[in-house]
């Protein structure tokens, strides 16, 4: 059965933040890491008052090159730079008021800038202004889509009767230029299509001009779907300026084997997002994710399941609230890194942990920390949510060695393959 929908809410917590393994060393700017040495910048998560991506001076990083451990802070632009010839495992600790926050990477190799940090709410803060659109003869209602980083998730799906309408978006997207996609339901299948570009600011009005487009018609066929699979979403996206925006979701409750999905949606699709689920067991889901690039109007994609990441499922949490393990599904697709995080209650503060790991770790385990730095310990504490997700980029390259200056938000935003198993505690 295949059940077309408007837009679902499909943004969550980027898993990994911004996965800025940059070996042309652009961490702080001057474009240069030497061959010997590893440089690291620390920036702040979104916050309910801050923005993502402001430096986070002195926070504690504990560097092991395997000759013991080496204790340093980060300056005031949230970097520290150390000199090493063999991979280095570190650890990074600092406070805030709500939140201990720990990241621990695995074996980062010589010449590598990192950047850890810079994860997005996915309940951002609002903001709101007015559209005015085209009138489109018997458009029965109007729907608009934002970019992934600027909607905030479920307002493609409000239909609005008239051409004039308010619309909600992120704040942290304020006074930027973003491209947007505006549907008319006129009756003729899904209906019509506007693309436009329009700066994002506050109580002022948008207004888009130009003729609509008649939408197109698109074929996906999903092959060899696994038996254990209970439902498939296909997104499908425009990639504009380094920002994708869904504008179509079809939701398919498939039956194994062969699964043809059609969708009648904007001619300047040239994403589709693949997304199969296992069954949810209490408060444990798992799900792979696959983004395909494809030439806007060519209408049809056939995609081999069986090459997608495996499912990562069964993720067990530790009592003691220190580690946590996890088992990959039949092979399939090799990823390049796994990323594990975690939100522990300790006491009445929450340690925030997020561990860069091997592509074929299985288990994350929590870092001793000096005597100063225990209370960030989730030693007995309470786990709220925790996950482990699989990636994969285009390039087929270790994520230690992605160069992702020209595909920042992508890689921010979560257009990567991935596979990921969660906890979520109600």
């Amino acid at each position: 059965m295949i059940a077309a929908v408007r837009r679902a809410a499909l943004l969550s917590l980027v898993a990994c933040g911004r996965i800025g393994f940059d070996p042309h060393g652009d961490v702080f700017g001057d474009g240069s890491v030497a061959p010997d040495e590893i440089a690291l910048r620390v920036v702040s998560d979104e916050g309910a008052t801050t923005p993502a991506g402001v430096a986070i001076a002195g926070a504690d990083v504990i560097v092991d090159r395997g000759a013991g451990s080496e204790r340093m802070l980060t300056d005031a632009n949230g970097g520290v730079r150390f000199s090493t010839s063999t991979n280095a495992n570190i650890v990074v600790v600092y406070d805030r008021p709500d939140a201990w926050h720990v990241y621990t990477l695995d074996a980062v190799p010589p010449g590598t800038g990192v950047t850890v940090g810079g994860r997005i709410l996915t309940s951002p803060t609002e903001a709101q202004m007015m559209f005015s659109v085209p009138v489109l003869s018997g458009a029965q209602n109007y729907y608009l889509f934002l970019s992934r980083e600027c909607e905030i998730p479920g307002t493609g799906s409000v239909p609005s009767s008239t051409p004039v309408f308010t619309h909600r978006y992120a704040k942290r997207c304020e006074g930027r230029s973003v491209q947007v996609s505006v549907l008319a339901v006129d009756g003729v299948p899904v209906g019509h299509w506007l693309d436009g570009t329009v700066t994002l600011a506050a109580g002022t009005t948008a207004t888009m001009t130009g003729p609509y487009a008649a939408s197109s018609s698109n074929t996906i066929t999903l092959n060899n779907v696994m038996p254990s699979v209970a439902a498939i979403t296909t997104h499908l996206a425009i990639v504009s300026d380094g920002e994708a925006r869904v504008v179509t979701d079809i939701a398919t409750i498939p039956m194994p084997g062969t699964v043809v999905v059609n969708a009648n949606t904007s001619p300047t699709i040239d994403m589709v997002s693949i997304s199969a689920y296992l069954n949810p067991i209490d408060t444990h889901y798992a799900r792979h994710t696959d983004d395909l690039f494809i030439t806007p109007g060519t209408n049809t994609l056939t995609f081999d399941t069986t090459t997608a990441l495996p499912f990562y499922n069964d993720i067990q949490l530790a009592p003691d609230a220190r580690s946590a393990q996890w088992q990959p599904s039949a092979a399939g697709r090799s990823p390049q890194m796994v990323v594990f995080n975690a939100q522990i209650a300790v006491a009445a503060k929450v340690t925030t942990w997020t561990a860069y790991l091997p592509p074929d770790a299985t288990t994350a385990q929590f870092p001793s920390l000096p005597a100063d730095l225990i209370a960030a310990d989730p030693m007995g504490g309470a786990w709220r949510a925790a996950s482990a997700t699989a990636f994969a980029t285009p390039s087929e390259t270790n994520l230690y060695g992605v160069d992702v200056s020209a595909n920042e938000v992508l890689a921010r935003m979560g257009w990567l393959s991935q596979s990921t198993a969660q906890y979520t505690y109600f």
